[in-house]
């Protein structure tokens, strides 16, 4: 069976390669890979731009990672050079779809907040895509060309076995470091928790990630294996980059559920709708740093594993599996049409 092409554009460069070559079985531990099989299933095969080498004509669907920086707005040289670019022949991705006749077969997913991105929320940008998959409730209620999407995650249930509740450290973060000046950033607040947690109980808080300096007692590098290295802590700080979006769910609070750790969630002002309570601690519930801090030093062995045990129960619920490759596969599929 000839499989039709369907291009996933990343914005990343470094997930050039997020498929494996047509013809061979992917990693089951990666999630692109089981999307890529669902849709092989479907009589279609996924590529990047990078990997592509067929005729754009023949392509069933371009899905853009995020809005083309065709849509972004540019200084008045910029914008000169990429004129110049495309009368030369070396447009954009995005030109070279137009060209091609792919007009009515571009969809773009929105997955960066509009802390990130505000262009990519200009509804006259939206005008020149056939779908928009996004998690933002406020557009998909408009209905017409917005398609929901979620941050697909693996089905898999807690790291076992797991340190001992008495063996963990009480709380880890794992975040770059990054700035906004949007209003409605929570990267301030995650510093801010950051530098209490260490001036209060550094000896039982861990944080990781990219772009910290030594400024940051807590700060233990980047690791390789997140999940196995967050499994050793009781709690995790799971803040969003950004509050007050109505559906903007990524992948933080799953990566706690998956490393037996019980997440301390604040972001999405609905997270109740998409989550059930009982499974993370609302950040919401505290009126500051330090009152969440002596209810997580109060919390015993058997309370942590009421909020463990249901997380296991919901990765085991059909309301999970929205957020797993097959469940993304189907709201894409959903949303492009294919049969």
């Amino acid at each position: 069976m000839t499989l039709r092409p369907v291009i996933y554009a990343p914005q990343q460069e470094n997930m050039a390669n997020i498929f494996c070559q047509p013809g061979t079985r992917g990693d089951e531990q990666n999630i692109w890979h089981l999307i890529q099989t669902r849709f092989r299933q479907h009589g279609y095969e996924l590529y990047t731009p990078e990997n592509y080498h067929g005729a754009l004509e023949d392509v069933a669907w371009v899905i853009f990672q995020n809005m083309p920086r065709d849509f972004k707005p540019m200084r008045l040289t910029k914008r000169v050079k990429r004129a110049v670019n495309q009368m030369l022949g070396k447009g954009t991705f995005y030109q070279c779809c137009i060209k091609a006749g792919l007009a009515d077969r571009i969809a773009v997913a929105l997955y960066e907040p509009p802390i990130v991105e505000e262009f990519a929320y200009d509804r006259k940008n939206h005008c020149d895509f056939t779908v928009i998959f996004t998690w933002s409730k406020d557009l998909l209620e408009l209905g017409g060309r917005y398609k929901e999407f979620v941050f697909p995650q693996l089905d898999t249930l807690p790291l076992q076995p797991s340190p001992h509740f008495q063996d963990r450290k009480l709380i880890c973060n794992f975040s770059a470091n990054k700035v906004s000046t949007h209003p409605d950033e929570l990267y301030t607040a995650r510093i801010e928790t950051i530098k209490f947690l260490e001036q209060h109980c550094i000896d039982d808080f861990d944080h990781y990630g990219a772009r910290w300096t030594g400024e940051y007692k807590s700060w233990r590098g980047k690791v390789e294996n997140k999940l196995a290295t967050m499994s050793n802590y009781r709690f995790n700080l799971c803040y969003e980059n950004a509050q007050n979006l109505r559906g903007y769910l990524t992948e933080k609070i799953f990566d706690a559920f998956h490393a037996g750790c019980v997440p301390i969630y604040l972001g999405a002002p609905d997270i109740e709708d998409m989550i059930p309570i009982d499974t993370f601690i609302d950040r919401r519930r505290f009126s500051s740093d330090g009152e969440l801090l002596e209810f997580l030093r109060s919390v015993d062995e058997s309370q942590w594993r009421t909020f463990i045990e249901a997380a296991r129960q919901y990765l085991l619920s059909d309301a999970h599996q929205k957020y797993t490759a097959n469940g993304m596969f189907s709201l894409l599929k959903t949303g492009l049409k294919i049969s």
